[in-house]
């Protein structure tokens, strides 16, 4: 489910997203990578969600809008989990981030096959691993 309306999400973004919306996720893209290596785990998670709901509003529509907001909320237990099982989160935040910043490329490109990729991409990958976790 995750996958589908993410991918949607980052897809059509990367058709509707103004410039403003463009220099808010490379703002918040590199806000992240800078929350990861200071090791700061609260700024991270209040950046991710703020890149994840500009994304979802540079889609456009409200109802992606509203279940981004939903579904962030629920992946945010599973992240408590995960950081609880590998004190080293800073490893899952520096993937996370390869595919922010693949996904801010895609819609700086107006190439939504490429955003939708690297969305659904690194979410199969994440799901394997919690698979494994579990």
């Amino acid at each position: 489910f995750r996958s589908l309306i993410e991918g949607q999400t980052a897809r059509l973004a990367a058709e509707r997203a103004t410039t403003d919306d463009l220099a808010e996720l490379e703002g918040l893209h590199n806000q992240l990578s800078d929350s990861t290596s200071k090791d700061r785990i609260d700024d991270y998670v209040g950046c991710d969600q703020q890149f994840h709901n500009v994304l979802a509003r540079a889609s456009g529509n409200t109802y992606l809008q509203s279940a981004v907001s939903e579904i962030f909320n629920l992946h945010l237990r599973l992240w408590f989990f995960i950081s609880r099982k590998f004190p080293n989160w800073q490893s899952a935040a520096n993937a996370h981030e390869v595919m922010t910043a693949a996904v801010v490329q895609a819609i700086r490109e107006r190439a939504p096959s490429d955003a939708e990729q690297a969305i659904t991409g690194y979410i199969a990958r994440r799901h394997q691993e919690l698979i494994q976790l579990l």
